[in-house]
């Protein structure tokens, strides 16, 4: 479906939505902290190379802290025969306060992870759309393998334990976007980084890369 293309945000939005200052990506060793990039060059969607970064880690490789984990697995809770979902959920800005420019979260298998100024949440993602009823939202499914799916929840839980803070340099938008190209060794972004990016600005780049499978519409109520 056609969505609405995003606003030009301008010197609009604050320093939430401000991407990080690297205009780079490259997935990192480890997960230690999703903010260590390597220098890329620019690329546009339409690139040969567009949508993979190169020397991106094997599906089964073990990134956590726990040498013991298992990212061969089929959903984020262990529970093999489920439908397997990586679905990012964008609400529309509402005027009030920062939601004035919108919020980024993902839904993976029925858990929404969202990161904020008080730092990342988890929550059903039923109950997390429940909450987020005042506004609307586009939910945009991601063709993810079951290995990299297992790897991006392995790469939000670290960032949570390491509890990073919120700034200008972290925001709702590219903890998203940089947990998702850890996970996948794909760019979810533009080469190089744009100074602003703001949660329709993500919404629009995900259809213009060809990542999303499918679209759902969550109306305000």
């Amino acid at each position: 479906m056609a969505l609405p293309p995003a606003a030009d945000a301008g010197n609009l939005l604050p320093a939430w939505a401000t991407a990080t200052p690297a205009e780079a990506a490259g997935p990192p060793a480890g997960i230690s902290s999703l903010r260590d990039r390597d220098a890329a060059p620019a690329q546009t969607p339409d690139s040969p190379e567009a949508g993979t970064i190169e020397n991106q880690p094997p599906e089964d490789t073990n990134t956590s802290k726990d040498p013991n984990a298992d990212t061969n697995v089929l959903d984020s809770n262990g529970k093999p025969g489920l439908p397997r979902v990586t679905e990012v959920l964008t609400f529309d800005p509402v005027g009030h306060l920062r939601s004035s420019f919108g919020h980024t979260a993902i839904n993976i298998n029925g858990t929404t992870y969202a990161f904020t100024e008080k730092g990342w949440y988890e929550q059903t993602t039923a109950q997390y759309l429940h909450d987020n009823r005042f506004r609307n939202a586009v939910g945009q499914e991601l063709d993810l393998t079951p290995q990299e799916q297992a790897l991006l929840v392995k790469v939000i839980k670290q960032d949570m334990a390491d509890n990073p803070k919120w700034s200008s340099q972290n925001s709702c938008v590219t903890k998203i976007r940089d947990a998702l190209e850890q996970a996948t060794g794909r760019m979810f972004g533009f080469r190089p980084q744009p100074p602003i990016i703001g949660p329709l600005d993500f919404r629009d780049n995900l259809e213009r890369f060809g990542y999303v499978t499918k679209t759902k519409l969550y109306p305000r109520k």
